[in-house]
């Protein structure tokens, strides 16, 4: 197992809220994809958060990188692929294509431990702060927070 200490605070942080969240949407149904078995809907999660939320969210500024340039993801011959995803035009892709990839590529990509340019290190740092901020942000201004977030 990796040290924590290899990753910037900023993406432990993500990762242990993203797990946080995780596990109390995990408690509503209507957070969870239907079929054989339950697994979270970010989507769902983003659009329960509606158009004002990402309206602030890109207003705000402090999402930049994140909606115009989102994380990619790995695909399965474990190369980056070179071209940009398109950007983020909704709440509900900012979750299921922003927060959620950007949680996930440091869990399950590497990020942070196999970069090698300093560009690329800066803009993995730059989408952990900001899937950071998002991701506090939802949790305080969700119609729902006193109910699902009452154990945090």
């Amino acid at each position: 197992m990796i040290p924590s200490s290899f990753y910037p605070p900023e993406a432990n942080e993500l990762t242990v809220l993203c797990r946080r969240v995780h596990n109390a949407l995990n408690k509503h149904p209507k957070y969870l994809t239907k079929g054989k078995r339950a697994q979270l809907d970010w989507r769902a999660f983003g659009n329960s958060l509606g158009p004002h939320f990402f309206d602030f969210v890109k207003k705000s500024g402090n999402a930049f990188t994140l909606l115009e340039d989102p994380p990619r993801f790995l695909p399965s011959d474990g190369n980056w692929p070179i071209e940009k995803q398109p950007k983020i035009e909704d709440a509900a892709n900012l979750f299921a294509r922003g927060v959620s990839q950007v949680r996930n590529n440091i869990e399950h990509a590497g990020k942070f431990l196999t970069e090698e340019e300093d560009q690329e290190k800066r803009r993995s740092l730059t989408l952990a702060r900001e899937a950071l901020w998002v991701l506090k942000v939802a949790i305080e201004k969700h119609p729902d927070s006193k109910d699902l977030f009452a154990k945090f």
